[in-house]
Order: structure tokens, then sequence, then C-alpha cells
């Protein structure tokens, strides 16, 4: 089995280690990552899958371009000029690009929408979704974006909806993709390593294992400084980062409140709820609902006028 070209981490949510797992998956010596960022290609492929159907649909079924082709194969090669420009966009350890470079490329992106699409945007590559508990990404979205805590949640049940249609569809591994959860990759990311490394047909012991020790952390909530939410700069774990408790001080009324906006999509991404709703409290998270709806009802209403003029300036 050769290694693909690409390995592409896409989060539940912004929040969910992707940047984490990046780094560890990258630093095995047959892969190469993006100097810094998100491409965001995956999230915003629907308007690619578009633009192929739309001129797909304009060929006539005379001409060859027609007759050889579909519009996923437009798609598909669309997906090989952004891998080749992620490939521009790659540093390799000696500090040079990588565009002549036969080795796998690590991005990333926080976010999983459209990964319904990736086999068929990147032919050949390797999909890895990374989802966490809904807790621990609620906390640290309420740290970095100062969101309320119901527009937190909501954020990470969107995001999770979404996994769960791709599950559904596609399963939890293929050969193609792996659904990993943060925190087992956290608890043993040498073990996790080692199972993303055999998927792709590379060989964990060339891996530098010191690199597990040293990591530093990057981009967490938790070293957030002079007010600031989050830090991109490298620091050391004090003994103080556990980013597998970040909940632990929340009161009862906020598991309760959790469990009633996302509990179903907490479970069915196979984590399990400490805190059932109690029949004392439905009436206080009734009238909870009623106070976000507004902003709950301007966010849909939005949504919906960006898809009927995007609708129609495209037709």
């Amino acid at each position: 089995m050769s290694a693909p070209p690409l390995i592409y981490i896409a989060g539940v949510s912004p929040r969910s280690g992707t940047n984490y797992l990046s780094r560890l998956v990258s630093k095995h010596p047959s892969c190469v990552a993006i100097a810094d960022g998100e491409d965001h290609f995956l999230s915003k492929s629907d308007l690619l899958r578009l633009f192929a159907e739309r001129v797909y649909g304009h060929w006539s079924v005379d001409w060859s371009l027609k007759k050889k082709n579909t519009s996923k194969d437009v798609l598909g090669a669309i997906g090989e000029g952004l891998l080749k420009f992620l490939r521009s966009q790659a540093i390799t350890e000696n500090g040079q690009t990588a565009e002549e470079n036969t080795s796998t490329v690590v991005t990333k992106t926080p976010h999983p929408k459209n990964v319904g699409l990736f086999d068929r945007l990147f032919h050949d590559s390797f999909l890895i979704l990374l989802i966490r508990d809904g807790r621990a990404v609620t906390e640290s979205r309420m740290r970095t974006f100062e969101e309320s805590f119901d527009e937190a949640v909501q954020a990470w049940r969107r995001g999770a909806r979404e996994v769960i249609r791709f599950v559904e569809e596609h399963g939890w591994t293929s050969d193609w993709h792996r659904v990993l959860k943060y925190e087992t990759v956290f608890k043993d990311p040498e073990e996790e390593l080692r199972q993303i490394y055999d998927d792709v047909g590379m060989n964990f012991s060339s891996y530098p294992s010191s690199y597990l020790e040293e990591i530093a952390v990057v981009g967490s909530s938790t070293y957030g400084e002079d007010g600031e939410g989050v830090t991109w700069e490298e620091k050391q774990d004090d003994g103080s980062f556990n980013p597998l408790n970040r909940f632990q001080d929340w009161e009862k009324e906020k598991h309760e409140r959790f469990e009633w906006l996302a509990g179903e999509e907490f479970r069915n991404l196979g984590y399990t709820t400490s805190q059932p709703i109690t029949s004392a409290s439905v009436a206080r998270h009734y009238l909870l609902d009623v106070k976000q709806f507004p902003k709950n009802a301007k966010r849909a209403v939005h949504a919906k006028l960006r898809s009927l003029v995007f609708s129609h300036v495209t037709e």
C-alpha cells in the first residue's frame, strides 16, 4: 500500500484539537505540513461541486468532454489543483517548500461541513475526522470566542450533526477515512498514531518517539494571557494542562442545559451523559429556549436568504 498524497484532518468544531493532531501526524518523516493556518477547502467545497455540476451540465452530449467524463471527474480535477497548491505551501524540515517532494501533505480545517465530498474532491487521499466531548469544546469556545453557553453548545451540535450524517453514510472507518476521538488521542497518542499510519501505509518505527514527550501546548485556551482567550505561542505543560476536564467546575444547571440542547448528538457520537434532566427543570429550559429564539431565528433567516440569493445568481 502506497502512502496517500494528502492526509486531511477535519474537526467537529473549532476548539476540537485539530491543531494538536495535525502537529502529531505531520511529524512523521514521510509527511510535510502546511506552514500555518487552516485551508477551509473542504468546508467550502459545496461551491466547487456546484461549479463542476453547472459546467458539466452546459456541455453538449455530442462533445467528447461529456462522453468521457462526469461532473465528478471535473470536481476531482479541481481537487488535484488544490492539492498542488497545498503542496506549494507545505514546509519541509529544512525549511524548503515541498512542491517537488513526494511526501504526504498534512492539512487541517476545524469544520466538518461537506466531509461527505472528501473522496470525490481528493482522490486516493485520507480523511481524519476528529470529534471531541462537546462539554470541553463548549467551555473552550466560551473562553476563546466569548460566546454564550447556548451559542457554544449549538455550534458544537451543528458540527456533531454533520459528523453523524457522515457516519451514517460511510461508517466510522473505511479505506479512505477514520473518525477519531480527541480524548483517546490525548490519552494514548502513540497507539492512535500507530493506527493512523497503518491505515495510510506508513511505518510508525520511523516516527521520532521523543516528540510525544516533548510536544509543547499550542493554541490552548488554558494558557491564554492578558485577557486573551487563546495563545498560539508554544507553552510547556506546567502540570496544570488537562484538556479533558475543562467542564469539571460546571454546576448542575450547565450539565442539564447541555443535555437539553445536545444530549442526543452527544450520545450518538459515543459519549455518555452524567446529568439527566429532571422533570422539575423542563420548564426552565423551555423558557431559556424562548429567550434564545430571536437570536436563533435571525441566524436561520440569514442562512436561508444566503441560500436563496446564491441559488439565484448561479442559475
